[in-house]
This record gives C-alpha cells, sequence and structure tokens, in this order.
C-alpha cells in the first residue's frame, strides 16, 4: 500500500502524532451540510475520480514492475532449480535432515 501511495505522490517523508484523543459526536450528517458545501460536492467528485485514475495507474506500473522482477529472476531460479536437481540438493531442509 505504501508503494501505491508513494507511486503517486500522495506519501511524504515526515512526522505523524497521534494523541487519541476520542471526540463523541451527536450530529445528522444530512443536516449539517451548508450550502456552500454542497456546491463544492460536484468539484470534490471530479477530484476524486482524478484519484482513482492516479491510483489505477500506478496500480498498473507496480504491478508492471513485479512482473518484470519475477521475469528478471526467472532464468536465473530455472538454472538454480536445474543444478540442484542434478546433485541432488534439496535446499535448506534437505540439508538439515541429511
Amino acid at each position: 500500500m505504501l508503494l501505491l501511495v508513494r507511486e503517486t505522490g500522495l506519501l511524504r517523508l515526515g512526522v505523524v502524532s497521534i494523541d487519541g484523543t476520542k471526540i463523541d459526536a451527536d450530529a445528522s450528517k444530512y443536516r449539517s451540510v451548508r450550502y456552500d458545501r454542497i456546491e463544492a460536492l460536484p468539484e470534490e467528485l471530479a477530484r476524486r475520480e482524478t484519484m482513482k485514475a492516479k491510483l489505477n495507474e500506478a496500480c498498473a506500473r507496480l504491478e508492471a514492475d513485479a512482473r518484470e522482477q519475477v521475469e528478471t529472476a526467472r532464468p536465473a531460479y530455472k538454472k538454480k532449480a536445474a543444478y540442484d536437481a542434478k546433485t541432488g540438493r534439496r535446499g535448506r531442509a534437505g540439508a538439515e535432515t541429511a
């Protein structure tokens, strides 16, 4: 998740302090919306759509990077697996029992 947030540019290094303050609320969300807030809702919805698009793009980039890393490591893994099969080695678990 942190990689995704960093990729979209939402994450900055800094200090976050949480003091654990709990505040009780007893207000109706629908009754307490001001008229100027209602006018700003379309702007916020557009901003959310833009943010969702940025998150989707970042997620796709991270998945592509992960696939690339797997494909890069695959030949070395196959070579090692073939060598281990040829020599009869089974990795750490086999070495401990032998």
